[in-house]
């Protein structure tokens, strides 16, 4: 017993030729293999619940879920960890155990049941953004082993309207007087909204507006760079209509950046 806490080892005993035996045609006869299970606790950990959103004061929070865990040993035990992730431990998550917000990366294992359930707790920091992970790593101790399942994650939505753009038809072209507009369209859709959505957006490329194209939403001019995203159906279509100015020119592109 080397007191040192550690994953299972193991002695392989393989047999060596001689010329005063035949070793055994078998190959899996030449060889066998004992395992030493350490007597010191080994920790892991698991997402129970690896889904998490942020909510609206009042609401009952949407948490996720760790659980640590330990194998052998007597006794309470300490077990470190390391947060990572995209989320920010204190702006964008807090962690509870037994009802307790934790201060600390540190957390006891009790004997029984031989776990410790931690939660994540979405903190609502009214921002506008993605999903973004928690990660909760084991962490080294003296006094336990870190197993294989020593990393675990817990996504944290948003309860912020997400919004999104696409070239619905990506091709446009100038055309004479008297022939229908061949248009271009960008497609703007939002998610998570309560209503209706003034979204604004930039206009970058080679081609100019009012030079080179116009902007037009049910059948309607675009004057402005924003544009209203209705709660249904979550999307508005901006039609860009080609401007046949009359010049010799290589094709032009027109972005729209949210």
């Amino acid at each position: 017993d080397d007191a040192v806490p550690e994953p299972a080892e193991s002695v392989v005993l393989t047999l060596a030729s001689s010329s005063t035996y035949a070793l055994d045609p078998a190959v899996a006869k030449r060889s066998a293999r004992v395992d030493i299970l350490d007597n010191e606790p080994v920790v892991s950990v698991a997402a129970l619940d690896p889904s998490a959103a942020e909510t609206k004061t009042g609401e009952p929070p949407d948490t996720g879920l760790f659980r640590i865990s330990r194998q052998r040993g007597t006794g309470d035990l300490r077990v470190s960890f390391a947060l990572s992730g995209t989320a920010k431990w204190g702006t964008d998550y807090v962690l509870r155990a037994n009802g307790v917000t934790l201060a600390t990366t540190a957390v006891t294992v009790p004997e029984n049941p031989g776990y410790v359930d931690v939660e994540v707790v979405p903190l609502d920091d009214a921002v506008a953004e993605g999903p973004e992970t928690a990660v909760l790593s084991l962490s080294a101790g003296p006094a336990y082993a870190v197993g294989p399942d020593k990393s675990a994650t817990v996504t944290i939505a948003s309860n912020k309207p997400v919004v999104s753009v696409a070239a619905f038809d990506p091709t446009a072209a100038e055309t004479s007087a008297g022939v229908p507009a061949d248009k271009g369209v960008f497609r703007i859709s939002q998610t998570g909204a309560a209503g209706n959505l003034l979204v604004p957006f930039k206009l970058s490329g080679t081609a100019k507006l009012g030079t080179d194209y116009t902007l037009r939403v049910g059948g309607a001019p675009l004057a402005a760079t924003s544009v209203t995203v209705p709660l249904v159906p979550g999307y508005v279509d901006i039609e860009l209509v080609p401007v046949d100015d009359a010049l010799p020119e290589a094709p032009e592109t027109a972005i729209l950046t949210l």
